[in-house]
């Protein structure tokens, strides 16, 4: 490849490649007005102009019509006409069925993680579910339980319980025939009625909250929850759920500790109380875990390809375990503590207690943002792997509904969870027709099997939560993969996790939210100035570190700032520029490379100003290149542009570089003295 500059500034490029193919440019150098306005007649539209176009694509009559409303509001609408029984129904009927297995028995164990009657689980692995099939966009998300969901309502349930009155006549338990005062006395009735009046009006508060942000398109905040966020959310949930689950394996009662630091609080407690263990609640969550485990591992992830669907251990381990139970008289030989009456039917709608939610507001905001960041990431995973989208404002919507509409009938905020939508999507589920298949199932346990399950241990239920938390718990790899690819978002992710672990979980996100934007901060506050030098012959210009065949031209220093420039790095970038000019031998023209620069705010604007006019005021000839429109508006408004001077834009590097007319000289005196 060889370039030629000639005394007119006309450039003339040739390009050898392969196959002897030649590419031969000539053209003037140009600066950004002549090409916008020769080039791209029309680009810069006004605002209002943008505006109008928006609002008149929007308010078609197609889209006015009622059918284009519900298209795109029930997604149902769409998609069932759609269905395709032969191919689908088959797949759809064996995964949803196999996914309710799974619903039975987590619906069960996350119920009494999240401090209630495992019954109260079985509702919401019902109820949400049904307003998703018609709301919802992902075709794999199965609703309904979820731990760090369950746990994050565990932790409101109990931290505002005692701050509440309820009468035992109003106990929202008597309508379902939960008659607890034979074994537990009336204060623990009364206390069970507050955990899920608080529990109800916690559900429909996150559900109005999700509701409204859907309506107002709010679901990009889930573009301010990184992976890293996310994921070290989780870890550090599933720490809290490991803690919280302890006492029912080893079969002590105690309250669970209020407020933050629980972890630590919680395993204090548990030492303390280690004396008091039961064997048959021990042996019993040993032998679940140990069972569930080597099912899992050694027998349905060995042959999966040869299993049509998983052998379902975990509703095997539940059964197993009433039955040994019921005959053995366990619970009342070892005072062994078990799940105790369950009530048969669906509830009656009851209006949760509304005067709870103004305490509530800050706990459902966080559940709200945590479950549809969990959702999403979900998701996206299986939207992207068979090839369709889900929308992310809608999906609130969808979640926002379901939580409203749930929490009438005695449920508590729900969630996506990852293991059942990888059971479902592996076990071949195509559509959400799969979720209507396992709310048949669990309806068939409410209405029916429910008092089968009343000699279930509860060690059972934590058993079945603890070896769902591998997942989770295994996510803690991600520190070792992230220091290979970015420490600040290692940073992030410890930060996330410890503020999870250490404190709470809440307080954790806060932390991972600040980490996140931190990190983005400092590092466009530290950001690099770089140098640039022709590569080879050629007519491209690269970092000059990244190749022994980059060199600088004559006489020229060309540099680009590797980040936006604003108030928090306009110093350090004028100090870096003055330092690289300094550097240069015998430097007459400054090319500062401006392709970096997303952002520009008025200090950044006077900061680019002032290293114009100080450079130039050294003799020194500036020009800029690839300078975005918002930057150019910005140096304009500002007025800058005056005295920078138009003609000092220019749309490329080489522009910039053949604009100057010292370029030929310095070439050939380079070539002389060379």
């Amino acid at each position: 490849m060889e370039l030629a500059v000639s005394s007119g500034g006309l450039s003339t490029l040739t390009l050898s490649e392969p196959h002897d193919k030649n590419i031969e440019i000539r053209r003037p150098a140009l600066t950004q007005n002549y090409f916008e306005d020769d080039h791209l007649p029309g680009n810069n539209q006004s605002l209002r102009r943008r505006l109008h176009a928006y609002v008149h694509s929007r308010l078609t009559p197609s889209s006015l019509c009622m059918f284009g409303f519900f298209r795109r509001h029930v997604p149902i609408v769409e998609w069932m006409p759609r269905y395709r029984p032969k191919e689908y129904l088959v797949n759809d009927l064996v995964s949803g069925l196999t996914v309710g297995i799974m619903h039975i028995s987590q619906g069960m164990a996350y119920g009494m993680l999240a401090n209630l009657h495992p019954v109260y689980g079985l509702y919401v692995s019902f109820f949400p579910g049904l307003i998703y099939v018609l709301l919802g966009t992902s075709r794999h998300i199965s609703v309904g339980t979820f731990a760090v969901v369950s746990l994050m309502v565990g932790a409101v349930v109990n931290e505002h319980v005692q701050h509440s009155s309820v009468h035992p006549t109003d106990s929202p338990l008597s309508p379902l025939g939960l008659n607890m005062t034979n074994s537990t006395g009336m204060e623990e009735e009364v206390e069970a009625a507050e955990k899920l009046s608080v529990a109800t009006a916690l559900a429909l508060l996150t559900g109005l909250i999700q509701l409204v942000m859907g309506i107002l398109h709010l679901g990009v905040v889930n573009s301010y929850l990184s992976d890293a966020v996310v994921t070290a959310l989780n870890t550090g949930s599933a720490v809290h759920v490991l803690t919280s689950q302890l006492k029912h394996m080893v079969g002590v009662r105690f309250k669970d500790p209020a407020g933050n630091f629980k972890v630590a609080k919680t395993l204090i407690v548990l030492f303390g109380h280690m004396s008091e263990t039961n064997v048959a609640s021990l042996v019993t969550a040993c032998a679940c875990v140990f069972v569930c485990i080597l099912v899992k591992d050694q027998i349905n992830e060995r042959f999966k390809k040869q299993l049509r669907v998983p052998i379902p251990i975990e509703i095997i381990t539940v059964v197993v375990a009433t039955i040994v139970f019921h005959y053995g008289r366990l619970h009342h030989i070892y005072d062994a503590a078990i799940v105790g009456p369950i009530p048969t039917g669906l509830p009656a709608p009851r209006v949760p207690d509304l005067w709870r939610m103004a305490s509530l507001v800050d706990d459902a905001l966080a559940i709200s943002i945590v479950s549809f960041a969990i959702n999403m990431s979900i998701g996206r995973v299986y939207a992207k792997k068979h090839g369709y989208t889900i929308e992310p404002s809608q999906e609130l919507v969808a979640y926002g509904c379901g939580n409203v509409f749930s929490s009438f009938f005695l449920c508590f905020p729900s969630s996506g969870a990852l293991g059942r939508s990888s059971l479902l999507e592996g076990s071949g589920g195509k559509t959400q027709v799969t979720t209507l298949a396992s709310s048949v199932l669990v309806l068939v346990v409410l209405l029916a099997l429910g008092g089968l399950f009343e000699d279930l241990p509860t060690a059972v239920l934590a058993s079945i939560v603890v070896v769902n938390l591998r997942g989770m718990l295994a996510q803690m790899v991600e520190v070792k993969r992230l220091w290979r690819i970015n420490r600040w978002e290692m940073s992030t992710w410890l930060a996330t996790f410890l503020g999870v672990v250490l404190i709470d979980v809440p307080v954790g996100l806060v932390v991972g939210v600040v980490a996140s934007f931190l990190s983005i901060v400092v590092q466009t506050q530290l950001a690099d100035l770089a140098v640039l030098g022709r590569l080879g012959d050629t007519d491209i210009f690269r970092r000059k570190d990244v190749s022994a065949l980059v060199h600088e031209l004559p006489a020229t220093k060309i540099v680009r700032f590797e980040s936006m420039l604003y108030f928090a790095n306009s110093e350090h970038f004028r100090s870096q520029l003055e330092e690289a000019v300094r550097g240069g031998c015998r430097v007459q023209h400054l090319v500062i490379d401006c392709s970096a620069m997303s952002y520009m705010d008025s200090v950044g604007a006077e900061a680019l100003h002032r290293a114009v006019m100080e450079q130039r005021g050294r003799g020194l000839s500036v020009s800029l290149c690839h300078c975005r429109a918002e930057v150019r508006r910005v140096l304009t408004s500002s007025g800058y542009m005056a005295s920078i001077g138009v003609s000092s834009l220019h749309p490329s590097t080489s522009d910039a570089v053949h604009a100057w007319p010292g370029c030929l000289r310095a070439s050939m005196e380079s070539v002389l003295l060379g």
